[in-house]
């Protein structure tokens, strides 16, 4: 069952993609914008994620002398976990800010390269199966 859900997320994924970067009705700097923006996110995403960890530099970890740290994939975040137990997160606001302006803007171009995709294959269906 697991695996259907990710071949079929894959396939939509897939799909969009395709829609986004496939037809030429797209203004060019959309798909720029969703290949800048994805690229930016992901690279976010992933400072935002792996900042308290102090795998490669221990004594520059903001967790260093704090003790014990930890992370959220979604929404991206990291925190030191203090003695008292209390989280404090060690991400600033303008990475967090500039993650969901990437995720969103790369989300609403997908959506849209989706659209035009589910269009495409309706328009290419229709005439093949018209007699």
């Amino acid at each position: 069952m697991t695996v259907a859900v990710v071949l079929l997320g894959a396939m939509v994924l897939g799909i969009g993609v395709w829609g986004l970067l496939g037809k030429r009705r797209l203004p060019a700097w959309w798909r720029l914008s969703w290949f800048a923006t994805t690229l930016i996110g992901l690279a976010i995403w992933l400072i935002l994620v792996s900042r308290a960890q102090p795998v490669l530099f221990p004594k520059t970890s903001p967790c260093y002398a704090v003790g014990d740290y930890g992370s959220r994939l979604f929404p991206p975040d990291s925190y030191c976990v203090h003695d008292d137990g209390s989280r404090r997160t060690v991400n600033g606001l303008t990475p967090q800010v500039i993650f969901w302006i990437c995720f969103l803007n790369s989300t609403l171009l997908y959506l849209i390269g989706l659209q035009h995709a589910a269009v495409r294959l309706w328009r290419r269906g229709h005439k093949l199966y018209r007699r």
